[in-house]
């Protein structure tokens, strides 16, 4: 070989040696995440969390009741005895047929220190609640595809619940439905619903061909006539309702109202609440007389002025 030929070869080695000794070395590859991974910090205890949590000036916040006494918790409401019922979905997000995991429980400062010191499971086997409110009697319940309503006595109840309205949909996804129950200051039980699943929300045994397609809005239902409307159309998925109180600069004149019971009315004037449809007199359902859990809430309606 040439010293030429044998300068060119070495010089060639040289670089191929250096160039191998100085390439990245790729990194093993890295294990798969798990399933449900999720890079978040831990979640802080429930005592950690209320002391964090940022606040106006001149507000605190403490702490009422926290796991493993609630856990869960996907509804809650007040009833006229400063208790908090809470629904605690289980069940989420995997429906089944049948009695689920879902259950109802009420949570009572009996001392007066502003955290619960007693604890009763009042409803269990429910199936995918995402909605609750208490009132007239018992418990309002949206689990869909129905609407309940559980009569209690001394905070049991007196029978199974009772299906009120069904149709309500479940069939795309687990999220996007029926939830969120809240009384209105007009007597009516408002409610909120998803756009992916669509209903047709009815009394059972309603034909198809008479019930109404509902999606995406504001829906509510009259505790004493037993008449489902639709307030409103338009949104997404919403998932809460608030009412404002009433004001001089409200709109809407004062309104005869249905109380959801004595105690919490106590035949005040409340403001009406504007709807979308008002169904003419001759067509509205008259009050009925509630006497057994078959046929609704055992209660006594009263008007105020």
């Amino acid at each position: 070989m040439s010293p030429r030929l044998t300068a060119l070869v070495r010089a060639s080695l040289l670089l191929a040696i250096v160039a191998a000794g100085s390439a990245p070395r790729l990194a093993p590859a890295a294990e798969p995440l798990p399933k449900n991974y999720n890079p978040a910090l831990a979640p802080l205890p429930p005592e950690e969390a209320a002391r964090t949590m940022i606040v106006p000036e001149g507000f605190k916040v403490t702490l009422f009741a926290g796991e493993p006494d609630v856990l869960q918790p996907i509804a809650l409401a007040l009833d006229d005895r400063g208790r908090v019922w809470v629904a605690e979905a289980h069940q989420y997000p995997n429906r089944v047929k049948g009695p689920g995991r879902d259950r109802i429980i009420v949570l009572e400062d009996t001392d007066g220190d502003g955290r619960h010191d007693r604890r009763t499971v009042v409803v269990e086997g429910l199936n995918y609640v995402s909605g609750l409110e208490v009132g007239f009697g018992g418990l309002w319940v949206m689990s869909p595809p129905s609407f309940y309503f559980i009569p209690l006595r001394d905070d049991r109840p007196t029978s199974a619940p009772v299906v009120l309205l069904d149709g309500f949909g479940d069939h795309a996804n687990a999220h996007n439905m029926a939830n969120n129950l809240a009384w209105g200051p007009d007597g009516w039980l408002y409610g909120t619903h998803g756009r992916t699943n669509w209903s047709l929300p009815a009394k059972p045994g309603t034909p198809k061909e008479q019930r109404t397609a509902f999606d995406g809005g504001v829906w509510r239902y009259h505790p004493v006539r037993q008449v489902w409307e639709s307030y409103t159309d338009g949104t997404t998925s919403p998932g809460a309702t608030a009412i404002p109180a009433a004001s001089p600069t409200n709109a809407f004149p004062p309104s005869r109202t249905t109380c959801t019971s004595p105690a919490r009315c106590a035949c005040r004037t409340a403001w009406a609440v504007p709807r979308k449809t008002r169904p003419a007199a001759a067509t509205r359902t008259p009050a009925p007389s509630f006497t057994s859990a078959t046929t609704g809430p055992t209660a006594t309606a009263t008007a105020c002025s």
